[in-house]
């Protein structure tokens, strides 16, 4: 089942759930902190060669509550690493499994979505791989693609219908 919804976590988790009741609510504002901090300048400092230079707030949303989803793939990666495959698993856990396709967008939705799959394999990329969805053994597929990508994204061909 492939999923297109806007990249907000509890958009995205919204759409999933109306294919796959099973899959658990998004968390609320409620469950989660707003922390700020200062870093190195971010993509517009880099572009300009700036970055060791400028400095930028970055705010973020933290858990008041455990994570439960683990990065098992690659080991000691971090859940939001910018890693071309990237696997969370919910030790134990009955939930349904996802393959999501993206780009640096889900970034920092990966510890957020993770949370609603038992296993959730992360692969940056536009094109869609049935392979992996199969070998994934996928309940749910989202593909994510960053809208100006789209003028020039030219499908698999054995996804192109034939004329």
């Amino acid at each position: 089942m492939t999923i297109a919804a806007q990249v907000e976590p509890s958009a995205s988790i919204e759409a999933v759930r109306r294919q796959l009741p099973a899959v658990p609510p998004a968390w609320q504002r409620s469950d989660l902190e707003a922390v700020s901090r200062y870093d190195e300048g971010q993509d517009l400092a880099g572009m300009m060669g700036l970055k060791s230079v400028l400095r930028e707030e970055v705010l973020a949303l933290e858990p008041r509550r455990q994570r439960l989803a683990r990065v098992v793939e690659p080991a000691g990666a971090a859940p939001n690493a910018e890693e071309g495959r990237l696997v969370t698993e919910i030790p134990g856990s009955s939930l349904p499994r996802a393959v999501i396709f993206r780009d640096s967008f889900v970034t920092a939705l990966v510890p957020f979505l993770s949370e609603h799959f038992s296993r959730a394999v992360y692969l940056w990329q536009n094109d869609f791989d049935a392979e992996t969805v199969v070998k994934e053994h996928a309940d749910i597929v989202i593909q994510e693609i960053v809208g100006r990508h789209l003028y020039n994204f030219t499908p698999s061909p054995q996804l192109v219908p034939s004329p």
